[in-house]
């Protein structure tokens, strides 16, 4: 099982990060801990890593796994926005604006995940569940705190046959063997 900081990939190097740009352009400073998160780890839709299974007609299938919050295992994470992303998205909603949050990831049932930017919630962490009040919850302190509290959780595999899934060397995704390939006693055929 993956957790915290596995499921990151760090910026490569030569990766420059447009930060201070996107600031400057959008007129909005970052908090310094989610700054240096964003400049080390990149971040973004679909770049924290979670298993995907490739079907026989090549579509992906990415319900094969989700990601919890450790500490509050209701909050189903679905991944971070990209700092365009942030920056753009925070003026779309008006309870946004008027608390000063930035909405730095989205969740799969209940909401989003939200950045503090101003007073005592600077650089915490903040549930925006639609569905419950409060609508808003600090969860953590800081964004690091957050990833260390994330764990990747396996969805259940039965339609898939778990023992006919397989990964070949180099990839990142889950395939299902070919059922000319499965002997015959392995799917249950005598």
């Amino acid at each position: 099982m993956k957790k915290g900081f596995e499921l990151l990939t760090t910026r490569n190097i030569n990766n420059i990060s447009d930060v201070a740009f996107l600031e400057n352009l959008y007129g909005v400073v970052l908090p310094p801990i989610y700054r240096l998160f964003v400049e080390t780890f990149d971040v973004g839709d679909d770049r924290i890593k979670y298993d995907r299974l490739i079907t026989r007609n090549n579509n992906y299938d990415s319900s094969i796994t989700y990601f919890i919050y450790e500490p509050n295992p209701e909050v189903r994470f679905a991944g971070f926005n990209e700092i365009k992303k942030v920056l753009t998205l925070q003026k779309e909603i008006d309870e946004w604006v008027n608390k000063s949050y930035l909405p730095i990831g989205y969740c799969g049932f209940n909401g989003g995940i939200l950045l503090g930017t101003m007073g005592n919630e600077m650089d915490k962490i903040i549930l925006h569940d639609f569905d419950q009040k409060p609508y808003f919850t600090i969860i953590a302190d800081n964004i690091f705190e957050f990833v260390r509290g994330l764990i990747l959780i396996p969805n259940s595999l039965d339609k898939f046959h778990t023992p006919f899934i397989y990964k070949n060397w180099g990839e990142d995704f889950w395939r299902i063997k070919e059922e000319d390939s499965i002997a015959p006693l392995a799917r249950g055929v005598q």
